[in-house]
């Protein structure tokens, strides 16, 4: 086969590969949002984002491979790419994700609710402590001015005489 051939087979399928990685990425979005509730206007500012970013390595694969030439073969491989994980791997991808953190947060969650009492236990101990502390403080300051004040009232005294 000739080589310009092999060169543009070869840029087909790194086309199909960049639409499926795109599409892999935004599937961690996806992740990302069950997980955690977003606004509409924050997943739009995601959406914009990521397609944003999206495109600059979309530009700079085409700058690389390509010279920067936009070809329609080109754009039809990021789609096929995206439509065949899309429709294979998409789904099985998104559940794998939640699974695998479903999984790895129980121990997680099974420590934080054994951890909760004491640490809300050690928290009041604390600031009972402090309150006593305060306390103490500001009873000693009380009296630190009392004998300030009677002091300066006994130099009033003398100074008047």
């Amino acid at each position: 086969m000739n080589e310009s051939i092999n060169l543009e087979i070869q840029f087909f399928l790194i086309s199909i590969l960049l639409g499926a990685a795109l599409l892999l990425i935004y599937d961690l979005l996806r992740v990302l949002r069950k997980l955690i509730k977003h606004s509409n206007l924050v997943v739009t500012l995601e959406d914009l984002i990521f397609w944003l970013v999206s495109s600059v390595i979309i530009f700079a694969m085409l700058y690389e491979k390509n010279n920067g030439i936009i070809r329609g073969f080109s754009i039809g491989g990021m789609l096929i790419g995206m439509i065949v994980y899309n429709r294979t791997f998409s789904e099985l991808f998104v559940k794998a994700m939640l699974q695998i953190i479903y999984y790895l947060s129980k121990p997680i969650c099974f420590l934080y609710a054994k951890i909760k009492p004491i640490y809300h236990l050690i928290k009041l101990k604390i600031i009972e402590l402090l309150k006593k502390i305060f306390k103490g403080l500001k009873n000693n300051w009380k009296s630190v001015r009392i004998k300030r004040s009677s002091r300066t009232q006994k130099k009033k005294k003398v100074a008047s005489k």
